[in-house]
């Protein structure tokens, strides 16, 4: 397919009537961030985990979202390995899941005072550096 089919095919995609209602529907309450979801700590791990999630599997995730927000940060902070792998395993790469979860709570309980204090770009490096 060169680019120009490719083109036309969104152009084609794009004007109908059921795709640009999902399009809004997404941009309101995005399905990858759901805005339900408040705690900012929470919303860092739901970040890290939609990592590689496609609109193929948006449904399990959204279903592992859903109970995964049902707990509090404090208590997936406290989950012992299995509980947390029980939670998360339908969305495949399961240790490097856990992993980021893992280093996500350590590096929020260690930086909780950096929160709200220093600029997105700031925040966004130091996760990149100790996450």
């Amino acid at each position: 397919m060169n680019k120009q089919m490719f083109t036309n095919i969104i152009d084609v995609c794009s004007k109908q009537e059921s795709v640009k209602r999902e399009v809004l529907l997404n941009h309101d309450n995005n399905l990858w961030w759901p805005i339900n979801i408040t705690d900012y700590r929470m919303r860092l791990i739901i970040a890290g985990l939609s990592t590689r999630i496609s609109y193929n599997m948006i449904h399990t995730y959204i279903k592992v979202i859903s109970r995964l927000s049902s707990y509090q940060y404090e208590d997936i902070a406290n989950m012992d390995k299995e509980q947390l792998i029980s939670i998360i395993q339908k969305l495949g790469l399961t240790n490097n899941r856990y992993k980021y979860v893992q280093s996500m709570v350590n590096f929020i309980n260690s930086k909780d005072e950096f929160f709200g204090r220093n600029q997105n770009d700031v925040l966004v490096s130091e996760i990149a550096k100790n996450v």
